[in-house]
């Protein structure tokens, strides 16, 4: 080997270090005596010495070629992954109404909750600071309730004010508990909403229809709860001859909270807050119903498509590969079904509870008037209908999901036996074997039937409760014991107003 050829290889470095001083002696790596043995100096130099300045390395016109397409189709995967997740999701569009509506009352404090990448829970937020002051606020006032209910005696009629707020209560918790999983489940949401958007486009009007459904459903709520007032305030009227308008808002507070004035003293802006309290759990109440109504109604529209586009092709003979993806987009569709159940299910089982007993209540009131004036009969009947048709709608928009997801059988059954195979086996296998339903803690799945089963509970509760023939049916009455209370010293002596 010449000298030349070692001197050559020693040049390999980054940049030029020609001008730079050479390492050499004990400090060189490698230095020393006999270091580099018929090695020139200049190439002992070049080897050992690196640039104090970082260089740039320009990438060749051959290695942007061969990455170059690489980098753009990681690029174009990250485009894409911020489309699924994006507000063009059909169905997140279609919940933005509601859920803004939601978060002026305090339910599911996460900023944006309708935009899969920008929905984010924090506990040290306004939001979660008001949702955590009315949920407090309710939980004190059920407690109110439930004692006054023991000291009055525990009666059906005598248990609404209380039931109403611990089930609100309980409402709230389970929204705020919600959020924290909120972010996971739009992302899940938005990521197969985005497949079927690319396959089908928007559902027909859901974004019409949910809206629709919202303003109709908030505004028999706003009524229902008006017509409930007004009722209390028939009942504490004559708290007007004795004292004007001002012993009509003392005799409808000292009605209703009778145990909370009695507790603590009647003031105006106490009971101001009283009623701003009593009008976000009436929201909440209603509210979560249509929760699941249009969460359903979203679902639902998906598997809708599905079936429309597999009715279009079913006289014709697919490919393998035709039922292989679209057993894939049904496997999608039902595993989101689930991932929604999980988290919304404790309050599909709260609201069917909370429905129940409210209709039996009002139905109770109707088969035994006895002491219920006219106008409360007629509440009543009108608070009735309304819940009824408040929990059918529900039911029917949930049980759409399971009906729709049992769809696509038709198409497979029919197959002609060339287009038969492994694919269209295992899709058929699916349809048939998988519950795809909401359910209410798997307690129940909600179906077409279930429906029937819910009505002859309510008729079986409400002959049952017809037998304890309740003489005080009005829940303002019995909360008082039938006096109206139109002042402090209007309560007992045993209490301090």
């Amino acid at each position: 080997m010449s000298t030349t050829g070692s001197a050559r290889r020693g040049t390999w470095r980054f940049g030029s270090v020609h001008n730079l001083p050479a390492l050499s002696g004990p400090e060189a790596p490698g230095g020393g005596p006999g270091a580099h043995a018929g090695v020139p100096e200049q190439g002992r130099t070049r080897a050992w010495t690196l640039p104090t300045k970082p260089v740039a390395v320009v990438p060749s016109r051959g290695l942007l070629l061969a990455v170059g397409p690489r980098l753009q189709g990681l690029q174009d995967a990250s485009d894409q992954l911020k489309d699924d997740r994006d507000e063009g999701s059909a169905i997140l569009r279609a919940l933005r109404p509601a859920l803004t509506v939601a978060q002026v009352f305090g339910l599911l404090p996460v900023s944006k909750p309708s935009d899969a990448r920008h929905a984010v829970f924090r506990w040290k937020s306004a939001r979660t600071a008001l949702a955590v002051t009315i949920i407090v606020g309710a939980v004190l006032e059920s407690m109110l309730a439930l004692m006054r209910m023991v000291e009055t005696g525990i009666k059906y009629s005598t248990s609404v004010h209380a039931i109403f707020f611990v089930v609100t209560s309980v409402g709230q918790m389970l929204f705020l508990h919600m959020s924290g999983q909120w972010h996971g489940l739009l992302v899940d949401l938005a990521r197969v909403d985005g497949t079927c958007q690319r396959a089908y486009g928007e559902p027909g009007r859901l974004r019409a229809r949910t809206l629709a459904v919202t303003v109709v459903a908030l505004s028999l709520a706003a009524v229902e709860h008006t017509l409930s007032m007004l009722g209390s305030l028939y009942f504490v009227w004559p708290c007007y001859q004795r004292g004007g308008i001002l012993f009509v808002w003392q005799g409808y507070f000292l009605t209703k909270y009778l145990k909370t004035f009695t507790v603590t003293a009647f003031a105006t802006w106490k009971a101001t807050l009283l009623l701003l309290l009593q009008f976000i759990n009436v929201f909440v109440w209603n509210f979560m119903d249509l929760f699941v109504a249009l969460f359903a109604m979203g679902l639902s529209s998906r598997f809708r498509q599905v079936n429309a586009e597999l009715q279009a092709t079913k006289t014709e003979v697919l490919s393998s590969e035709f039922w292989k993806s679209k057993r894939k987009l049904y496997n999608e569709l039902a595993d989101l079904v689930r991932r929604v159940d999980d988290v919304i299910g404790p309050l599909i089982l709260v609201s069917y509870a909370t429905d129940l007993y409210f209709i039996c209540l009002q139905l109770l009131s109707l088969v035994n008037p006895s002491g219920v004036s006219v106008y409360h009969q007629a509440f009543f009947s009108f608070s009735m209908g309304y819940l009824i048709l408040r929990m059918t709608f529900m039911t029917h928009a949930a049980a759409n999901i399971h009906e729709e997801s049992r769809g696509p059988k038709e198409v497979l059954f029919a197959l002609p036996t060339g287009a038969y195979s492994v694919e269209a086996e295992r899709f058929l296998m699916q349809v048939l074997t998988d519950n795809v339903a909401f359910t209410g803690c798997n307690f129940f799945s909600i179906s077409r039937s279930f429906l029937l089963k819910v009505a002859g509970t309510i008729v079986t509760y409400a002959v049952v409760l017809v037998q304890f023939n309740s003489k005080e049916a009005n829940p303002d009455a019995a909360q008082s014991n039938g006096t109206i209370l139109c002042t402090c010293e209007d309560i007992s002596r045993d209490y301090k107003c």
